[in-house]
């Protein structure tokens, strides 16, 4: 089973794209960090990634290949994340995966941006709830405490979805 993690810029292209599949390509998880250029392409530290982003991301979905979004939880971001698993949803991707920030490599410099325990149970019940309430696109995280939270939402005796303060 072939699968491949990028960030799309360099294989955005829809050829490029075919040629991945012919070779037998059934899994895309592409890198998305925000929905505006100044927090995607800041996160990412390159200007201009993040049209080249979408573009492989519908490409990748156009071909019919599993598509994954990848994002990775900040205060950068923080308060796109709703929008971006909506945008996702739109996509027409498969997953929305929400990493935790892990302060290697650049993100030594960018260690104060990641989230406070409070806004990642804040932002993981909205995963929660935005998967629970549809749009087609199932939403993971790598954060232990995801299944707490599933847990707790779904012992609840309510018909509406808590958008954690969003």
């Amino acid at each position: 089973y072939t699968a491949v993690a990028t960030n799309a810029v360099a294989f955005a292209s829809r050829r490029k794209v075919r040629e991945f599949k012919r070779a037998g390509l059934k899994f895309t998880q592409i890198s998305l960090d925000g929905l505006n250029p100044q927090t995607h392409d800041r996160f990412r530290g390159v200007p201009g990634t993040l049209e080249k982003n979408v573009q492989g991301i519908k490409n990748y979905v156009a071909e019919g290949l599993f598509t994954e979004i990848a994002a990775t939880a900040t205060h950068f971001n923080y308060e796109e994340i709703p929008r971006m698993i909506d945008f996702a949803g739109e996509l027409g991707v498969d997953w929305f995966m929400l990493y935790n920030f892990v302060p290697t490599g650049r993100g030594v410099d960018i260690m104060w941006s990641d989230l406070t325990p409070e806004e990642r149970e804040s932002v993981l019940r909205v995963c929660w709830n935005k998967m629970r309430v549809g749009g087609g696109i199932d939403v993971l995280s790598t954060a232990p405490q995801f299944a707490r939270i599933a847990q707790e939402i779904e012992a609840q005796p309510t018909t509406t979805c808590d958008t954690g303060g969003y």
